[in-house]
């Protein structure tokens, strides 16, 4: 199962996925959700555990370090780094994780809103830097400074709360998501996707009146993704049967 699809799952299978592991995903998924959530403890107790270090996402070939620079996680970075994490590796693009921190980093220097983002990445470039080869390629180009809009900003922290939902970090979840929503000019189908993740990781947090607020926020925002929408009527639906009085 990929992380794409876990995003956007109906809520009785995103339970399946967060009560059941094995069925989520492999061990691999299991440490980059971890290094995407910034869940160190998490890291250190799979890789100790046997989980290689160094393994890689079948969509995008990027390793938990990588994901970890993704998400300008510095103390996760240091975390894998300490284990060992290879960081001259590269991903499907021919970038390594000094090279996807870097690309974050001047996306985010473009904007001038965006100050705190731009530090929180160049904390990871700091731990990276000085133990990457240089020679490796740094930087492919993939985020460009005039991408730096909200929704390009959206995207990124979608993985991140991807990342910190498999790791069990729902308080992270809720943090990268009320930045989100934050976000001026965010399109009104990333304030859905947005809110619908939200209203899954307050269920499962079992802050009850968060989900069915943030559910009932999706179903009155025209330009929402119907799979959203669609989601949000099931999480509805389970807590009509088991919290009616909600809905008193």
């Amino acid at each position: 199962m990929s992380r794409r699809t876990y995003l956007t799952m109906p809520a009785v299978w995103l339970f399946l996925a967060l009560a059941c592991p094995a069925y989520a995903s492999d061990r691999c998924d299991e440490l980059w959700g971890a290094a995407m959530g910034n869940a160190v403890s998490s890291i250190n107790d799979l890789v100790n555990a046997g989980v290689d270090v160094n393994c890689k996402d079948t969509q995008s070939s990027e390793t938990p370090l990588m994901a970890a620079a993704t998400s300008g996680n510095a103390e996760s970075v240091s975390a894998l780094l300490a284990l060992h994490a290879d960081p001259n590796l590269k991903n499907g693009q021919g970038n390594t994780a000094l090279g996807i921190a870097m690309d974050h980093k001047k996306a985010f220097d473009g904007n001038a809103n965006m100050t705190a983002m731009a530090e929180r990445f160049q904390h990871v470039i700091d731990v990276l830097e000085p133990v990457t080869d240089k020679s490796s390629g740094t930087g492919s180009g993939g985020l460009k400074v005039e991408d730096a809009d909200p929704n390009v900003i959206a995207k990124l922290k979608f993985e991140s709360v991807n990342g910190a939902i498999m790791a069990g970090q729902y308080d992270q979840a809720v943090s990268y998501l009320n930045e989100v929503l934050g976000l001026s000019g965010l399109s009104e189908t990333n304030r859905g996707k947005a809110l619908t993740l939200m209203g899954q990781v307050s269920f499962y947090a079992q802050n009850w009146q968060q989900a069915k607020d943030s559910c009932e926020k999706v179903l009155g925002i025209s330009e929402a993704d119907t799979e959203d929408q669609e989601n949000c009527k099931q999480t509805l639906k389970d807590l009509r049967a088991n919290k009616p009085e909600l809905f008193q």
